[in-house]
């Protein structure tokens, strides 16, 4: 494990985006899953610099989300969906993606056609996760086995406040969701964790431990070959 501690946001942001830029710059149509929340904004912003003012052309990438509220559609701006659109698909001029959506017939036929699209194309080169409070990866939630695939879940109240005090706009937070499966997300090449914030210390410090620990997803990440975690050090313990 790479662990790359930074001062603040700003200096995440622009770490993670430098990781993703060599990236693409290597393999121009790599396999790229994202993360949506607050953590990887910087992330972004820092992408769209790259693009509008340093030459930098993502159009090749092939990204998916990593998960997605049962009930939204990918026009819903609610959805994580809407959100990588606005965020990164429309501003870099992607066009090659796939995206969850919530609302369709069968969630968990949706799960794993989202899953065999990454199989398709030889798997993840790379996983940029962010952290849950309760170290949840993507939607997998305390007690998630590693060989878990994708599926639909549901999600824990920790994880359903969370998402409702940083919700815009706002409305009823969804209680069940889409997720990658921690299976998928294992075997990707290589797995780029943000981690910002005090409330993600005890989630950090549980991977920090290198023990695997299905009650912390998150700490089943310690022994992949190739795991970098960038993190501020609001997000360091403090005891």
């Amino acid at each position: 494990m790479n662990l790359i501690w930074v001062e603040d946001r700003d200096e995440l942001a622009e770490c993670a985006a430098d990781q993703v830029v060599s990236l693409s710059r290597q393999k121009p149509d790599a396999v790229i899953a994202l993360p949506t929340g607050r953590t990887p904004l910087g992330m972004y912003a820092r992408l769209r610099h790259h693009a509008q003012h340093d030459g930098w052309d993502a159009s090749h990438l092939r990204p998916f989300n990593l998960d997605e509220f049962v009930g939204l559609g990918t026009d819903d701006p609610r959805s994580y969906a809407a959100y990588i659109q606005t965020e990164v698909l429309r501003p870099l001029g992607i066009a090659q993606s796939r995206l969850l959506n919530g609302l369709h017939p069968d969630p968990t036929a949706e799960c794993q056609a989202h899953e065999m699209a990454i199989r398709a194309l030889g798997g993840l080169d790379l996983a940029i996760l962010g952290l849950g409070a309760n170290g949840h990866l993507a939607f997998n939630e305390p007690g998630t086995a590693a060989d878990a695939g994708s599926r639909v879940v549901s999600l824990t109240a920790q994880t359903i406040n969370d998402h409702q005090s940083h919700q815009t706009p706002a409305g009823p937070a969804p209680h069940t969701a889409l997720t990658l499966g921690l299976k998928v997300l294992l075997e990707s090449q290589r797995v780029l964790l943000l981690v910002s914030g005090q409330s993600k210390a005890a989630a950090l410090s549980a991977l920090c431990r290198g023990i695997a620990d299905t009650a912390w997803p998150v700490s089943l990440l310690h022994d992949h070959p190739h795991l970098t975690v960038i993190a501020s050090l609001d997000a360091r313990a403090t005891t």
